[in-house]
Parts: structure tokens; sequence; C-alpha cells
């Protein structure tokens, strides 16, 4: 769909917990590629966390700011439109 990428353009995003769809940097390549950002930390400049297994104190802050937590396969959804 055309035009969709710009819909995440300065969006910020947090991984928390590991990943078992795709590594890191792979997730990290699609994100920037949509002009997106990838950040170490939750803040209220956060638009998404997506959350791995194992997740931990990201989550929290995600939920008490509320952030949007996507889980693994959410986020697959959201880059397949793309």
């Amino acid at each position: 769909m055309a035009g969709d990428s710009d819909n995440l353009i300065g969006k910020i995003f947090v991984f928390t917990g590991s990943l078992e769809l795709m590594n890191r940097n792979d997730a990290k390549k699609i994100i920037e590629s949509c002009g997106a950002k990838l950040s170490s930390s939750v803040s209220k400049n956060t638009d998404y966390v997506i959350a791995g297994k194992g997740t931990g104190s990201k989550v929290d802050k995600a939920k008490k700011l509320d952030v949007l937590i996507l889980n693994e396969l959410e986020f697959q959804d959201l880059i397949k439109k793309l």
C-alpha cells in the first residue's frame, strides 16, 4: 500500500524482551526504512513498545505512560501493511 509507511515517519519504537520471529537488527532496519526511530528507553515520546518474550520494566513504564504495546505478532502485522 503506497504511502502507508508514511504513517510511521517520526514514530519512536522501543523493543523489550527477546524477539522470536526476527532478530532486532532486522526489525531496526525495517523501522528505520519507514522513517521511524528506535530508542532504548520508554518515555512520554515513545509511540510503540514491542514486547517479546521475557519483558521487564519497560512494559510497566509503557502502561503507566499509556504507550501502545504490541506483541511480536502485532508488530509483524503492522510492518506487513507497509
